[in-house]
């Protein structure tokens, strides 16, 4: 899409990746729940972080590298504060 020569390509381009962020995005959730309780709170742990790792990862690339000082440490602070939590989720489901 970076190098597309019109337009159309563009909107083309977006629809597919839509798509596949869409299917990747119902499909996770789909097979953790399908997991043995024994490792599903790990898995909904695990995916809930790469989800919110991904949007901190990805937002001085948005923004630029001089303006988003404060919205970095919005999300790294959305993103860490489920982390003790998740500590104590076995011994309560077991």
């Amino acid at each position: 899409m970076a190098v597309s020569p019109a337009p159309w390509m563009i909107v083309i381009g977006r629809i597919f990746v839509g798509l596949g962020v869409g299917m990747a995005s119902m499909t996770s959730p789909l097979y953790i729940s399908e997991a043995s309780a024994r490792i599903r709170s790990a898995l909904v742990s695990t995916n809930n972080f790469l989800i919110t790792g991904g949007q901190f990862l990805s937002l001085p690339n948005q923004s630029g590298s001089h303006s988003c000082s404060w919205n970095l440490a919005l999300h790294a602070w959305s993103s860490w504060t489920p982390r003790p939590g998740s500590i104590f989720i076995d011994a309560v489901t077991s």
